[in-house]
Order: structure tokens, then C-alpha cells, then sequence
């Protein structure tokens, strides 16, 4: 576990199931199983979990190898913290992970429940799984539906979106929310395409940012359909982040597309937290520093870090340190949490 973290939502992480496997092209870049590769020495902590794998033009990248493993030594942890945090589980795996026992996931959720104090924050890429999980178990007692745990969902684009938030909202959980980041599309949160489970499924969308009396059903040509009874009527998301991607390959991120969701929270009255830019800055955006200036990145200027993008609407993003890009989305922070 650790106190203190970079990872600007939570307050700390605790890793009681360490290794993982791609799922998606949110996955490309992961930081956690670069991480992973650089400890996967004989006796380090990530020993058979990661490596690096090189590939026939020479270039070479870290991989996760499949296998996971509990650390029971590590299990415990948070009962022995008495300050209330916020803390993130599992930051370098995933607790639905098909290779997690459901044992453990059992043994998760019990050290949890005796830690009320703190507030757990469970993001998964296999949604699908947790439902599994969670229809398993009882769902109105025992260490399943706890008041400090807040379930999540990661999502990169619209196709994740659709897919990974309608199970989201089918577990119980006393706030539930998405990590979009890195984000490397638009997402519209109030048109997420329903589950084909039967051929009558087909064709209809919601809006997962309402509930209740202001829940919203779609057409298949977008019209507006009524307020009826779908299945996801008295669940929502409560929560929404935002952020770029960082690091070694990292991709740009259109503002409009952090603005989008921006919005639509707003609108929806929904805490939107921006957590950063990442490695790429756009030309409208406010830099801690002043504005960005094209001749310095295409006139041989001072900052030699290039990599121009140029987006369809003619705008251009450049490539930067993430230090460098700061976090504020049309010249202001933020950082909102649920209550």
C-alpha cells in the first residue's frame, strides 16, 4: 500500500493483487505494466508477471504476461490505517481479472467492509465480470454492498463506453463512476448504446448521467423516445474523470472532447474531476506557462521537444511533457468529488 500517490483522485493505493492483461487500446500505453517490467527480476515484486518483449523491427515494449498474484502480507492493510483516505484498489491490476480467484475478490471485499472508515475506489475493464461477481453474491447484506465502495468503469472512446458502462450500473455500489483516461475519442454519455441481448434490444440508447424522472430513452435515429421504464432508470453514473495520456507513444486528446464531457456533467449536475492534458498540449488551451506559439515547434524554436498532430478541424496539438501541460480545461481547474 501506499500513502501518497501521484494519481491526483485518490489519497493512496493498495495492491493486494498485483499483475494483469491487455483488454483494449486503452491498454497500449499502460504505466502500470511499464512499471511491472522494470521490478519483473528474479525476487522483485512483478517476478513472472511482466517482461519486455521485443519485436522484429527491433523496438521492444513492456508486456504483461497473464498471471496474477494475491500478496497476502499486503491484505490486511487498510484496517491498520485509522486516517480516513480515499484509497484506490488495485492500481496495478484488476480485481476482475479473470485469473483472480473469486476467493480473493471474497477476501477484497471483507477487509473493506472492516475499514469503513476509508472510501475504496474499484476501477475494472471487465465490467462483465463484476456483474458475474456481484449475482453471485447476496445483494442486500454481507460485505457485497457496502457504503464505502465506489465501483468504476475505464473508458477510451465511445465503443468502451457502451460496452463497459451498462453492466457498471447494473452493480451495487454506493457511487459509480468512469475513468476516462486516456481518453482518445468523444464519448457522449447521454446516448450509450443499449445491450443487444435479444433482437427487440436493438436500436435504443440512454442517458447514463439521469435517473429517475429525468431518465431518457433514444431512437436508433437519435430522436427523443420518452422517460419510461428502462432497466437502468434508477442508476447513474455519479461521478466522471477526464484525462489525457502520458508517457513513452502517448496519444493526443482533443479539448472539445474533454469539454464535451465537461458539459455534459454540468448540465446533468454530475462532479467532473480533469485530471491532466498529458503529453500533448492543444493550441487553444492554457498552459501553466502562456499560450503555445506554432513557429516555435516549426521554426526551429527553443523548446525542441517536437511532435506536431494536426486534427481535421485544422487545429494542431504538440508534444510535450506532461509537466509541462498542466491540468486546466479552458483556463481553470477541475477537481470535483461526489458528496
Amino acid at each position: 500500500m501506499s500513502d501518497g500517490t501521484g494519481i491526483e483522485w485518490t489519497d493512496a493505493t493498495w495492491n493486494p493483487v498485483r499483475g494483469c492483461t491487455r483488454v483494449s487500446e486503452g491498454c497500449r500505453h499502460c504505466y502500470a505494466e511499464t512499471l511491472a517490467a522494470r521490478f519483473s527480476g528474479p525476487g522483485q515484486p512483478y517476478e513472472g508477471l511482466a517482461g519486455r518483449v521485443t519485436h522484429p523491427d527491433g523496438t521492444s515494449e513492456a508486456r504483461w504476461t497473464g498471471r496474477v498474484r494475491s500478496v497476502k502480507e499486503l491484505m490486511g492493510e487498510p484496517t491498520r490505517w485509522k486516517k480516513p483516505r480515499r484509497i484506490f484498489v488495485n492500481s496495478m491490476s484488476d480485481l476482475f481479472h479473470e485469473a483472480v480467484d473469486e476467493a480473493i475478490i471474497d477476501s477484497v471485499f471483507a477487509v473493506m467492509g472492516l475499514a469503513p472508515q476509508h472510501t475504496f475506489q474499484i476501477l475494472t475493464k471487465r465490467p462483465e465480470r463484476m456483474v458475474r461477481y456481484f449475482k453471485s453474491r447476496p445483494a442486500d447484506h454481507g460485505p457485497w454492498r457496502l457504503a464505502n465502495v465506489w465501483l468504476g468503469v475505464s473508458v477510451e472512446d465511445q465503443a468502451t463506453a457502451d460496452a463497459r458502462i451498462p453492466p457498471l450500473l447494473q452493480t451495487p455500489a454506493a457511487k459509480r463512476f468512469i475513468s476516462a483516461e486516456p481518453l482518445l475519442g468523444p464519448v457522449d454519455l447521454d446516448r450509450i448504446a443499449a445491450p443487444q441481448h435479444t433482437p427487440e434490444d436493438s436500436g435504443w440508447a440512454f442517458d447514463c448521467l439521469a435517473t429517475g424522472d429525468t431518465y431518457r430513452l433514444f431512437e436508433e435515429d437519435g430522436r427523443y423516445s420518452n422517460s419510461g421504464d428502462g432497466p437502468y432508470r434508477d442508476h447513474r453514473l455519479d461521478w466522471v474523470i477526464v484525462g489525457g495520456e502520458s508517457g513513452p507513444g502517448a496519444r493526443p486528446m482533443h479539448p472539445d472532447w474533454a469539454r464535451s464531457l465537461r458539459d455534459q456533467c454540468a448540465a446533468a449536475g454530475v462532479p467532473f474531476f480533469f485530471k491532466q492534458w498529458g503529453a500533448w498540449a492543444h493550441e487553444d488551451q492554457h498552459l501553466p506557462n502562456g499560450r503555445l506559439v506554432l513557429d516555435d515547434f516549426t521554426g526551429g524554436g527553443s523548446d525542441g521537444q517536437g511532435g506536431l498532430h494536426w486534427w481535421p478541424d485544422g487545429s494542431w496539438s504538440v508534444h510535450l511533457r506532461k509537466s509541462q501541460t498542466g491540468a486546466l480545461l479552458d483556463g481553470r481547474e477541475h477537481k470535483e468529488f461526489p458528496t
